[in-house]
């Protein structure tokens, strides 16, 4: 997972002055506020914490090198918990490698910018203090953890909680890329259980038809699921409750499912609940 195109946001946004306030009189003449000026701090004096995960079965790490030598290449300072990108596939070495530190976990905690993966627990989320932390938050899930980072003043950026919609949030969209993976896996892990071969075959002794798969739903995750079953030599189907959709099915190389209905001109999706 990639932050540094939002650090390097944060960063500018908590740099950048506050622009000149512009007022229309009675009369529709433009009348300028006073000007104010803001002290900032410059990427010299932030340093961008990475910290591990204490889920074990979380193999993801906030920060690869290659993402956070673009942070030290801008002149922040970067320190990487021990063994914080191990499960990556990531040593300490490869971080030291581009200019960061590598330092004890409660080091990393107490950096300007904290970045990680999964919700931090209480007792996490008490050592980002009154700093920032950039994570997947998940607010709606997460009332307690919420209250208190509000409490102890954190400036909080929910990673899950960005508009993927607006083009300026396309850059920092970091569910995109996981909820591809979630459909690539989904496939693998139905073809490991269904025990048998996806793609159809013939040979002297018969006729081996090819595994059917149906996708429900499809957006970022089952477009991918879609393509990877139909790659195994599946016959696909994709159903959706969005008609526009079947274009992007038929793209990925599978049959668009139209549900009967009990109206005309409308998709009855009780019958698959059911």
């Amino acid at each position: 997972m990639r932050c540094s195109p939002l650090l390097l946001a944060v960063a500018a946004h908590a740099l950048a002055p506050p622009p000149r306030a512009k007022n229309l009189g009675r009369r529709g003449a433009v009348v300028s506020e006073p000007e104010t000026t803001t002290k900032g701090r410059s990427y010299a004096d932030l340093t961008i914490g990475v910290v591990a995960e204490a889920d074990p079965l979380e193999n993801r790490v906030a920060q690869t090198p290659e993402s956070l030598a673009l942070l030290v290449k801008a002149g922040f300072h970067a320190k990487v918990a021990s063994g914080a990108g191990a499960s990556a596939g990531f040593s300490d070495d490869m971080y030291k490698s581009i200019g960061a530190q590598v330092v004890s976990e409660d080091e990393a905690w107490a950096s300007d910018i904290v970045t990680k993966i999964a919700p931090p627990s209480s007792q996490e989320a008490a050592k980002v203090g009154d700093r920032t932390l950039l994570s997947m938050v998940q607010p709606p899930q997460n009332d307690a953890l919420m209250q208190q980072l509000q409490d102890q003043g954190s400036t909080v950026f929910a990673m899950d909680c960005i508009p993927r919609l607006l083009s300026r949030g396309q850059a920092f969209d970091a569910l995109s890329s996981q909820a591809n993976l979630a459909g690539f896996r989904a496939v693998i892990e139905a073809a490991h259980a269904y025990g048998r071969t996806m793609a159809g075959s013939m040979t002297a002794a018969g006729k081996l038809a090819p595994a059917r798969v149906l996708v429900l739903g499809a957006g970022v995750a089952g477009l991918a699921a879609i393509q990877t079953a139909k790659n195994m030599g599946a016959v696909v189907l994709g159903y959706d409750v969005r008609p526009v959709v079947q274009e992007q099915v038929e793209s990925m190389g599978g049959q668009f499912l139209k549900a009967r209905s009990r109206r005309p001109h409308a998709i009855d999706a009780t019958r698959l609940q059911e």
